[in-house]
């Protein structure tokens, strides 16, 4: 294809001439060198130079190179292809997402061309003959068709055949009888553990005659006559006994607290000195129903008449000085 260039200043007349312009071809991968001069003829101003459509041959048919973005489908792009003998190297695609992507051309000297793609991008899979890749619709998605010639199996592999024999030859878990149970082969060592000695007595022959028993036995650590005795004298008989012939103890701090009389008790001579006084509101009405209750120091007694759910004539609270109940505190009624 000739390329023609010509160049003009604002009022319509040649630059100076020589003028030399270079640009860089993209698809020949070279750079070219234009050189003007006053030879030229000159083209007025407002002239409109008219560029023929871009096309090329479609199927044997004349094919103008457009762009549908209404109908993709109708696109008519132009096609590139890499001849044998080319030196740009392979030529790799990069396909971005749909409605907002991209198709990046590679080529082997490191360069790329990025082309807005509208739409969705639709890939089509094929062989080397033109044959195109079909798939099937399987619920949502779609599957692709495969035709294996050969078996896709690697050598030796089993079959359902092999494994169905092998899955008749294992019995059912649990116990079975010995005509429907896998049989196995114990170790030698196995077989001599399990194996009974053959000498060995039964019950009747160990029962028929007494054993002889010979030799002596040697028993180390074991008490003595001497030393039952020593502790026979410190055990005293049985019954109560004076304290030197009892057996000393100690008590815990606990239980003494808990045996301790409390200091402040009266004593006999103490409540027989004078009268106890005694308060007039402590007696209890009559009633015909009473109802217990013990808690950890206290113990309640609820006087009723009417029965058990009749109505509370008194009530009863004594009070201990802890859990035994040992030591009574005090009684309140009310």
């Amino acid at each position: 294809m000739a390329t023609e260039a010509r160049v003009y200043n604002a009022t319509g007349d040649r630059t100076s001439d020589p003028a030399t312009f270079s640009f860089w071809d993209p698809v020949l991968q070279k750079t070219f060198v234009l050189e003007l001069d006053s030879t030229n003829p000159l083209i007025p101003v407002n002239a409109v130079v008219t560029v023929p459509p871009l096309q090329y041959t479609r199927n044997a048919v004349t094919t103008t190179v457009t762009r549908d973005t209404t109908t993709p489908a109708s696109n008519r792009p132009l096609p590139v292809e890499l001849l044998a003998g080319d030196s740009l190297g392979p030529v790799a695609v990069g396909i971005g997402t749909s409605n907002s992507s991209t198709m990046r051309v590679h080529v082997g000297n490191g360069s790329s061309i990025d082309v807005s793609v509208p739409g969705t991008v639709s890939v089509l899979l094929g062989d080397s003959s033109g044959n195109g890749v079909t798939s099937t619709l399987v619920g949502a998605k779609r599957s692709l068709d495969v035709n294996v010639a050969a078996s896709a199996l690697p050598a030796g592999a089993a079959t359902e055949t092999t494994l169905a024999a092998i899955n008749t030859k294992f019995p059912a878990q649990g116990q079975a009888l010995a005509v429907a149970s896998t049989p196995v082969v114990l170790t030698a060592a196995q077989i001599t553990t399990l194996t009974p000695q053959t000498n060995a007595l039964t019950d009747t022959q160990l029962r028929a005659t007494a054993l002889p028993i010979s030799g002596t036995v040697a028993v180390t650590g074991v008490a003595t006559e001497t030393t039952l005795a020593a502790l026979n004298t410190k055990i005293p008989a049985q019954g109560q006994a004076l304290a030197a012939a009892s057996i000393p103890v100690v008590l815990t701090a606990a239980q003494i607290t808990t045996l301790t009389p409390q200091t402040n008790a009266l004593t006999d001579t103490q409540l027989r000195a004078t009268a106890v006084p005694t308060r007039s509101g402590l007696g209890i009405p009559i009633h015909d129903a009473l109802a217990y209750t013990s808690a950890a120091t206290t113990d309640t007694y609820v006087y009723r008449t009417g029965g058990i759910a009749g109505s509370i004539v008194a009530t009863v609270v004594m009070s201990y000085t802890d859990a035994t109940k040992a030591v009574l505190t005090t009684v309140v009624r009310t």
